[in-house]
């Protein structure tokens, strides 16, 4: 699994400049999504993540693949927060015990799970209880992240962004 998979379910928040994270937060309130480390060829993602804006407390769904051969992938919602233009979200046991878990399109059962999230949980609770968010600055089409973790610059690597529509048939693959 490499590392900016291995983050990915938690760099899955937004921030960005103003009128940027203005325009971005208005079509993720009509319900576009962001794909991570798009193939636009092929509309795969390596996370696809959403917003439900519906609630007092903003939820982020993200789909992210954990696996590439067997294809697997790991669904979390999480709630985030908008501060300042940025969505930031803190990274917490229960994003891991709740999550839902596939290999090759079949969802795991908890048991099946369990060895997976145990080494998901593994790799990522050095990051729980600290608020990770991501700056998305614009780039062609679409953006590139940086990321803060506690207010301070982050290990995960940038990755390339775009939205898209509900509609557009991407999915979550390698």
């Amino acid at each position: 699994m490499s590392t900016s998979m291995r983050f990915g379910l938690f760099a899955v928040v937004m921030m960005a400049g103003a009128a940027q994270a203005a325009g971005q937060i208005d079509r993720l309130k009509a319900g576009d999504l962001q794909c991570y480390g798009p193939n636009t060829a092929r509309r795969t993602c390596a996370a696809l993540s959403g917003y439900d804006f519906s609630r007092p407390v903003i939820m982020n769904r993200a789909e992210v693949l954990i696996s590439t051969d067997p294809v697997g992938t790991m669904t979390t919602v999480s709630p985030v927060t908008i501060k300042g233009g940025a969505i930031c979200g803190v990274p917490s046991k229960r994003d891991i015990d709740t999550a839902v878990i596939t290999s090759q399109g079949q969802v795991l059962t908890e048991a099946q799970a369990a060895g997976v999230k145990a080494q998901i949980w593994g790799l990522a609770s050095a990051r729980a209880g600290k608020e990770l968010c991501t700056t998305y600055a614009p780039s062609g089409d679409g953006y590139t992240t940086r990321y803060t973790l506690d207010g301070k610059p982050d290990i995960t690597p940038s990755t390339t962004v775009i939205l898209v529509g509900p509609k557009d048939g991407y999915r979550v693959a390698p």
